[in-house]
């Protein structure tokens, strides 16, 4: 077993946490053209509390899939866009506890976090599944006002973003942006 996965196995058993009741969940922050892309939520079902949320590509990570399998599938499955392994970045993984979508209790989560830069794709190449309606892209800077205004209490950024994607506009954003930069000058190079 690697020492990563040591490692991770006595944080979650330390935390009361074992990888058979863990949900195990790819996202990806993908950077197109206009700026980060979040896909809202189709909401069909009228329990589901994520219903009209936005949200980054993200989904479980299925049978012997590597986490980085899972977002490059979820990402090509939910926007239609194509992910090279090379060019996805791992930020970071994150353990969280959700509320499941019908509100009956708390599902715990263990999300691993990446990021794509595909500034050669727009909004309009992106091809929804049945899973959301919309697709809308902010920018870096944008977000980081939007973290701003949160902690002010001017807004709150859980009524629009599910609770893990406020979690990652809220403290992974500045790390967001240090990549996004780094890639851009790997793809001038």
């Amino acid at each position: 077993m690697a020492e990563k996965e040591l490692i991770d196995l006595q944080r979650r058993e330390a935390e009361g946490r074992t990888k058979e009741k863990m949900h195990e969940i790819s996202s990806v922050v993908v950077e197109i053209a206009e700026g980060i892309l979040f896909l809202k939520r189709a909401g069909k079902e009228k329990e589901d509390i994520e219903a009209e949320m936005y949200n980054l590509p993200s989904g479980h990570i299925e049978g012997e899939e590597t986490p980085m399998d899972a977002a490059i599938r979820e990402t090509a499955e939910e926007s239609g866009i194509a992910l090279e392994a090379e060019k996805v970045h791992y930020i970071t993984d994150v353990y969280v506890d959700v509320r499941r979508t019908d509100g009956s209790g708390l599902v715990p989560l263990h999300v691993y976090l990446f990021f794509a830069k595909r500034q050669d794709i727009s909004l309009g190449d992106v091809k929804l599944c049945g899973e959301h309606s919309v697709a809308v892209a902010i920018s870096i800077e944008e977000l980081k006002v939007l973290r701003d205004c949160d902690s002010k209490g001017e807004i709150n950024l859980s009524n629009t973003f599910t609770l893990f994607d406020t979690k990652v506009i809220k403290d992974h954003i500045e790390d967001i942006a240090r990549i996004s930069i780094g890639a851009e000058q790997r793809m001038l190079a």
